[in-house]
């Protein structure tokens, strides 16, 4: 089953999350993300592909720390921050309800029903505040009500690591994929990965998406929990050769 990217309608969905706005501790880039430009008269897709590519640097000066310890209002409202508040309120909240979904996506779910879980909880959230205002531990309760146990990093039944990390932290990890396919007997091959998380803090954790290529398009593996800057090592049986491995192909996980 393909894992089909709907940030369109995750963007969409922004507006439930605006609450979430208060928590944001946020700061300022020290770096602007290198500009995307499409060409006049470019394909849809790169064009497409040129806005998401600003749209993620915008969130990526939202996330990333800077030494500056003025109010954040402040900061966001200067120039040389272009439209990070905007990415802080707005862009933030959606990016944090599409890692969710990857967090929650069940590759082993029968009859292509891999993001129920990440359905039921958006319906639970809006029923549960039709006539009441929403907060961002208010979503998180919600959010732990539907959380995988794989999710249940600190087995504590809450997901206060994921909300430190994503809410109210400004860390953005950077990932490196090697890998090499190993073939074994009837067309069926090993395939060895090793992802490496860096700029981060030991505590940093996060669960990142393995997609394969068999020649008609990306198909989700699974995803691999990595912690701390770390290297992390893996092996996908599969019963036959793929023509490409990534790593979070669909950039369902912020990183650099």
């Amino acid at each position: 089953m393909k894992f089909v990217p709907f940030r369109r309608f995750i963007s969409s969905l922004f507006v439930i999350l605006v609450s979430l706005q208060a928590g944001f501790s946020g700061q300022t880039a020290r770096k602007q993300a290198p500009s995307a430009k499409a060409k006049k008269g470019a394909p849809a897709s790169a064009q497409k592909k040129a806005a998401a590519t600003r749209k993620l640097g915008h969130i990526k000066r939202a996330f990333v720390a800077s030494s500056d310890l003025r109010p954040m209002a402040q900061q966001l409202l200067e120039n040389r921050t272009p439209q990070a508040y905007q990415g802080v309120t707005y862009s933030k909240g959606a990016y944090i309800l599409q890692m969710l979904r990857s967090l929650m996506y069940d590759d082993q779910a029968e009859n292509g029903k891999h993001d129920q879980a990440f359905i039921d909880m958006m319906h639970d959230f809006t029923e549960s505040h039709r006539n009441s205002p929403a907060s961002t531990e208010s979503f998180k309760a919600i959010a732990e009500k539907h959380m995988s146990k794989q999710m249940d990093l600190q087995r504590n039944g809450h997901l206060d690591w994921f909300f430190n990390q994503w809410v109210y932290g400004t860390l953005v990890p950077r990932y490196d994929f090697k890998y090499d396919v190993e073939k074994g007997s009837g067309g069926a091959v090993k395939v060895h990965a090793e992802i490496t998380q860096s700029e981060v803090d030991d505590q940093f954790a996060m669960f990142v998406p393995v997609f394969a290529d068999f020649g008609q398009g990306m198909i989700r593996l699974g995803q691999v929990e990595v912690v701390g800057n770390s290297k992390r090592k893996v092996t996908f049986n599969m019963d036959r050769a793929p023509k490409k491995v990534a790593l979070n192909y669909y950039r369902d996980v912020l990183e650099r």
